[in-house]
């Protein structure tokens, strides 16, 4: 059986969508593995590693997405993870929305802003399932607008060019 040594996972995705005066920078999935509580880069990882039902810990903690909007002409006003987990045999399900709510927003260096939504409270057991493998697919959405500042009337998605994202894990052992 092969161990898992990893404390926690940040997983980065790659930005793929940027609108005119607002949109993504980049966004993130948040997995512990519960030995520990530092949050490490894995950019590109899909597997996340094979885990024991029983006595293994795999928690969905949560999401990250990182927005710009331009002074004067751009706005964000929500953002959300939306997740669907199921066997990578038979890709079925609706999708979860997780509320990222707002954390920070930042000045940056291009005379705009940049804000932080995020949510790590979600503490979704991934391992409450029987033995197989699994996908955890993922893709971001928030609303906002790329014309004004007062008004929350565009939707921006960060998709993998409508792939979504993939992360992949298998459960043995499971009670």
């Amino acid at each position: 059986m092969r161990k898992t040594l990893l404390s926690s996972l940040f997983l980065l995705v790659s930005v793929t969508s940027v609108l005119a005066n607002a949109g993504y920078i980049d966004s993130n999935i948040i997995i512990s593995t519960g030995s520990g509580g530092v949050l490490s880069p894995a950019t590109g990882t899909t597997n996340l590693g094979t885990f024991n039902g029983t006595t293994g810990t795999l928690t969905l903690l949560g999401g990250q997405s990182r927005l710009f909007k331009d002074n004067g002409s751009g706005n964000v006003c929500s953002a959300t993870m939306n997740y669907r987990i199921y066997l990578a045999t038979a890709p079925t399900g609706g999708y979860t929305a997780l509320n990222l709510p707002f954390k920070s927003e930042l000045t940056n260096g291009f005379g705009g802003k940049d804000q932080t939504w995020e949510n790590t409270s979600a503490g979704i057991n991934l391992l409450g399932r029987i033995n197989g493998n699994y996908t955890i697919e993922v893709y971001y959405s928030a609303t906002g607008n790329t014309s004004t500042t007062n008004t929350c009337t565009d939707n921006f998605f960060l998709s993998n060019n409508s792939n979504n994202y993939k992360f992949n894990y298998t459960i043995t052992n499971s009670p």
